[in-house]
C-alpha cells in the first residue's frame, strides 16, 4: 500500500502544479465595436496576448514588458481589476476633414496592476 501511495503522489503532484499555475493565469479579453477585431490577454508568468481579425491569428503568444528607471514592468504581473466601457460619440473636429463629423466608437480594456519591483533583465 506504500508504494501505491507513493506512486499516486508522483503522479498528481505535476498534475496540481499545473492547476495552480493555470489557476494564477487569469484571461481577459476586448473586441471591436463590430467584433472583427479581438485581442486576448494572458496574465501569468508574463502579461501575454493574441490578435484575431475575424477569428484568424494575426499575432499569437505575444509578450508585452516596459523598462522604467532600472525596473521591468509587466514581469509576474498581479491584476487587482479589469475596468471595461464603451465609448461612442460623434465628434465635430476644429479643423475640417472630409466629413463635418466624424465617428468616435470604441471598446476599453484597462487592467489595473499591483505594483511589483523588477530588477533589470
Amino acid at each position: 500500500m506504500n508504494h501505491l501511495l507513493k506512486k499516486t503522489i508522483l503522479t498528481l503532484a505535476p498534475l496540481l502544479w499545473l492547476a495552480g499555475d493555470a489557476m494564477a493565469q487569469s484571461s481577459y479579453g476586448v473586441s471591436s465595436p463590430d467584433k472583427r477585431i479581438v485581442v486576448k490577454i494572458r496574465t501569468g508568468d508574463r502579461v501575454r496576448y493574441d490578435v484575431l481579425l475575424n477569428g484568424r491569428a494575426l499575432l499569437q503568444d505575444s509578450t508585452l514588458s516596459i523598462k522604467i528607471d532600472q525596473k521591468t514592468l509587466g514581469l509576474e504581473p498581479k491584476v487587482i481589476d479589469a475596468i471595461e466601457r464603451s465609448h461612442d460619440q460623434m465628434l465635430e473636429p476644429v479643423v475640417r476633414q472630409k466629413a463635418a463629423t466624424i465617428r468616435e466608437n470604441y471598446n476599453e480594456l484597462r487592467l489595473v496592476m499591483a505594483q511589483t519591483d523588477h530588477a533589470p533583465v
